[in-house]
């Protein structure tokens, strides 16, 4: 608990002092609760590499620069894909089209078979990284430098290819899947 005190001086009251409570870590579940009213792209990160290609669906990535392109994707740092991604120096990123919650429950680890690459169809981009077949975005990144922040380590990639198709993205809110309606003012 932080207590912060500061002397407020209105007209009426010259010399009033008030103290100010703050809590300083908010509380685990009401951040989770809150962030998950923050909709999300649903992503699946994944690398190629002498130890065969591994790969987990993530829903921390942003655009940083398009110039030169770079994004960031957030990675927990006892995820193997963290550990791949540091070691080979690169990574792609495969936006999920509406259709792929099932790829997405594969690489969250929640289907019966986690993480199996047969699940989907892939293709081999020119890093090596596999790139998720049918998905609405993708884009392969060499590592530029990754910092580490709580229990997460933010990957930078320094963007090579990307490429986009067609289609409706999955999104994660409110702990569910779900898809992106456009408002009648920005309608096609």
């Amino acid at each position: 608990m932080i207590v912060l005190a500061r002397t407020v001086v209105p007209a009426a009251v010259k010399g009033a002092e008030v103290t100010i409570t703050v809590e300083a870590r908010p509380h685990r579940e009401a951040y989770l609760a809150a962030m998950s009213n923050a909709p999300t792209a649903v992503t699946i990160i994944a690398v190629g590499g002498r130890h065969g290609p591994v790969a987990q669906t993530v829903s921390a990535i942003s655009s940083v620069s398009a110039d030169p392109p770079t994004l960031l994707a957030c990675v927990n740092r006892r995820s193997p894909l963290f550990q791949a991604a540091a070691s080979v120096g690169y990574f792609s990123v495969s936006v999920l089209a509406a259709r792929q919650t099932g790829v997405s429950d594969t690489f969250a680890g929640r289907a019966d078979r986690p993480y199996d690459f047969g699940a989907a169809s892939w293709r081999v981009g020119t890093t090596g990284a596999p790139l998720l077949q049918g998905a609405v975005a993708t884009f392969e990144c060499v590592l530029a430098e990754s910092i580490e922040a709580a229990t997460h380590t933010i990957l930078l990639g320094r963007v090579l290819t990307s490429a986009s198709e067609d289609g409706d993205p999955l999104v994660y809110h409110g702990r569910t899947y779900g898809t992106f309606t456009r408002t009648e003012r920005n309608a096609r």
